[in-house]
C-alpha cells in the first residue's frame, strides 16, 4: 500500500513539474513570438522606406534628365548630366535593400548602373555636343524611371496585398503584371560601376546559417539572448538574416554568406537617455570598430536623434583617407552600447590601394582653391569615390559667408573635383 502512494505522490510531482515546464515553454514561447514580430514589423518599415526612397530618388532623376535635355549651354548640360549619375547611383543603393532575391532585381539594378555610366560618358562629351540620337537615348532613360516607379509602386501595393504582409517576395517583382522598362542601353558601360568582387570578402569560404549564428552571438558578446534566424538578405552581398536581444534592445543583424561578416544591424527602437556626450560615443565606436578588426579608422560627421547618435568613420591608408571604405556605427546614449552598424562601402571596397602618391604637391593644389574661401585646414591627402572610379586628391576645409565647405583637388591634373557643404542642424554634422 505504501508503494502505491508513494508511485502516486512521484506521479503527482512529475505531473505538476511537467505542467510547469509547459507553462513556462508557453510563456517564452508567447514573450519571443512577439518580438520576433516586433522585429519583423521594423525590418518591414526598413524595406518599405527602401521602395519609397527608390521611388523619390527616381523622380528627381526624371527631372535631371529633362534639364540636361533642356539646357543649351554646355556647361549647364554637364552639370545636369552630373546629378543623373549620382542620382543614379542612389537609385542603385536603394534598390539593393529591398528584400528580393538578387536575380528578380537584375534588371532594375542594371539599368540604374546603365544610367549612371551613360550620363558619365555624355558628361564627357565631345566637340559637336550631344547628337540627336544621345537624346533620344536620354528621352529613352526618362521613360524607363517612369515605367521602373511604377514598377515599384505595384510591387508594394502587391506587397501590401500579401496575406501575411511581412516581406516582399521575390515573386512581387518578378511577377509577369508588373511593367518593368526595357532595358534602353546595353554598350560598353553596361556594367562597369558594380565592382566584380566586394574586395573585403573576396577569397573567403561560404558559411552556414548555424555559423551565422554562432558568429552573431561572438559579434554581440555575452550579454546577447535568445539569437535565432531572422529574415535572410538577398542582392549583391548575400546574407543570412539573425535576430537577437541584447540589454532589453532586439536586434536585426545581416553577416555575409561568404566570409561571415557583419553587414548590418540596427535596433528595434530608439528613445533612450542622453547621458554621454558625441565625443564619448565617438571613442567607444573607435574601440568597438578596433576589437572587430576596422582598422585605423578616423571619423567623419555624425547625427544625434532619440537618444542615438550615429558616426560615420572612413579607413585610412597611410597619411590618407578612403573615403569609399566607410563604416557607420549607432550607440546608445545613455549605456554606450553598440546597437547598430553599416558596413557595405567598407565591405565593397577596402583592400590595399598601393603607392598613393600625388603629382603635385599641396601649395599646388592649393592655387587651384578659390580665393574666396577663407581656409581653416591644409592639404589633406584622400581617396574620393566619383563617377564609377576612385580619384585621389587633396582636401581643404575653409569657410565662405559664414558657411563650411570642402574643396577637392585631383592630386594628377589639379582639377577641381568636388565642392560639399558642412551643414550643422541641432542634429549634428551632415555633408550636402
Amino acid at each position: 500500500m505504501a508503494t502505491d502512494i508513494n508511485r502516486k505522490q512521484t506521479w503527482m510531482a512529475v505531473s505538476a513539474v511537467l505542467c510547469a515546464l509547459v507553462l513556462l515553454l508557453g510563456i517564452t514561447g508567447a514573450v519571443f513570438s512577439r518580438r520576433a514580430r516586433a522585429a519583423e514589423e521594423e525590418l518591414r518599415i526598413l524595406q518599405e522606406n527602401a521602395v519609397l526612397n527608390a521611388v523619390s530618388q527616381l523622380e528627381t532623376l526624371r527631372r535631371h534628365i529633362d534639364k540636361a535635355l533642356l539646357s543649351r549651354d554646355e556647361n549647364s548640360c554637364s552639370q545636369w548630366l552630373m546629378r543623373v549619375s549620382s542620382g543614379a547611383a542612389g537609385v542603385l543603393q536603394s534598390i539593393t535593400l529591398l528584400p528580393v532575391d538578387f536575380h528578380g532585381t537584375e534588371k532594375a539594378m542594371k539599368l540604374a548602373n546603365q544610367m549612371q555610366d551613360y550620363a558619365v560618358m555624355l558628361e564627357g562629351g565631345n566637340d559637336e555636343g550631344i547628337t540627336q540620337s544621345q537624346q533620344q537615348a536620354l528621352k529613352d532613360l526618362s521613360t524607363a524611371c517612369q515605367g521602373m516607379m511604377e514598377a515599384l509602386h505595384s510591387a508594394r501595393t502587391a506587397w501590401a496585398a500579401e496575406e501575411n504582409g511581412k516581406n516582399l517576395s521575390s515573386q512581387t517583382l518578378m511577377d509577369d503584371t508588373v511593367a518593368y522598362p526595357t532595358l534602353i542601353y546595353d554598350g560598353p558601360f553596361s556594367d562597369a560601376q558594380t565592382p566584380e568582387h566586394v574586395y573585403a570578402l573576396q577569397g573567403l569560404k561560404e558559411i552556414t546559417r548555424e555559423d551565422a549564428l554562432r558568429i552573431a552571438r561572438e559579434y554581440l558578446g555575452a550579454e546577447a539572448l535568445r539569437i535565432a534566424p531572422g529574415t535572410d538578405v538577398f542582392g549583391p552581398i548575400p546574407c543570412y538574416g539573425v535576430t537577437a536581444e541584447r540589454n532589453g534592445v532586439v536586434l536585426q543583424m545581416a553577416v555575409t554568406r561568404q566570409g561571415g561578416k557583419v553587414l548590418w544591424m540596427f535596433p528595434d527602437r530608439g528613445g533612450f537617455e542622453s547621458l554621454k556626450t558625441v565625443e564619448e560615443c565617438r571613442q567607444l565606436a573607435l574601440k568597438f570598430l578596433d576589437e572587430h578588426g576596422y582598422m585605423n579608422m578616423e571619423p567623419l560627421q555624425f547625427e544625434v536623434y532619440d537618444g542615438l547618435a550615429v558616426l560615420n568613420f572612413a579607413a585610412s591608408q597611410g597619411q590618407t583617407l578612403l573615403y569609399p571604405d566607410q563604416v557607420k556605427v549607432q550607440i546608445r546614449m545613455d549605456t554606450g552600447d553598440v546597437v547598430g552598424i553599416e558596413c557595405r562601402g567598407y565591405l565593397t571596397y577596402h583592400r590595399p590601394r598601393g603607392a598613393l602618391i600625388p603629382d603635385i604637391t599641396a601649395e599646388e593644389a592649393q592655387g587651384m582653391v578659390s580665393e574666396q574661401l577663407r581656409l581653416t585646414e591644409g592639404g589633406r591627402l584622400c581617396v574620393i569615390p566619383l563617377n564609377g572610379s576612385e580619384i585621389l586628391c587633396w582636401q581643404f576645409t575653409g569657410e565662405y559667408d559664414g558657411e563650411r565647405y570642402l574643396i577637392y583637388i585631383n592630386a594628377r591634373s589639379a582639377r577641381q573635383e568636388e565642392i560639399l557643404k558642412l551643414v550643422e542642424t541641432e542634429y549634428g554634422i551632415q555633408v550636402v
